[in-house]
């Protein structure tokens, strides 16, 4: 409890979000205390394919953590509770991962929209991606 605490007291003072790593433990909580939708990769360390992914999803990453209207986190597959909360989300993991999702209302943190299942070749692309599913009116203020 006291590390969901601190958690939370380190979102709640920030002036620009930082990128959140979530864990099992403190998820909802996380979610639902900062109060803004949600940009969310699943990855792992160990997975060729998101190393590769990597410079694509910081890229973007860089750029929303410039709006304080949204957050940044990223569930970690390497750690104990990375595959349990993944797979929390209907379908994600059926074409592999890193994948790239967007949490519109955060008091509903398993109502996900799939941004990206690691096929974009570029953060352009993301983006592009990112405004089409996600919230353009959110996230346009800044451009890559």
């Amino acid at each position: 409890m006291r590390r969901t605490a601190l958690l939370l007291l380190a979102l709640g003072t920030a002036s620009a979000l930082p990128v959140v790593e979530l864990q099992k433990d403190v998820y909802e909580v996380a979610l639902k205390e900062v109060g803004t939708p949600w940009l969310i990769e699943i990855y792992s360390g160990m997975c060729a394919s998101c190393k590769a992914y990597a410079d694509i999803w910081h890229g973007v990453e860089a750029k929303v953590l410039q709006n304080t209207k949204v957050a940044v986190g990223r569930i970690n597959m390497d750690e104990g509770g990375g595959p349990p909360l993944a797979m929390k989300y209907k379908g994600l993991l059926k074409d592999g991962i890193p994948a790239v999702i967007w949490i519109a209302d955060p008091s509903k943190p398993y109502d996900h929209t799939v941004i990206d299942s690691g096929k974009a070749r570029s953060s352009d692309e993301l983006w592009s991606t990112l405004l089409r599913k996600g919230s353009r009116s959110l996230l346009e203020t800044a451009e890559l």
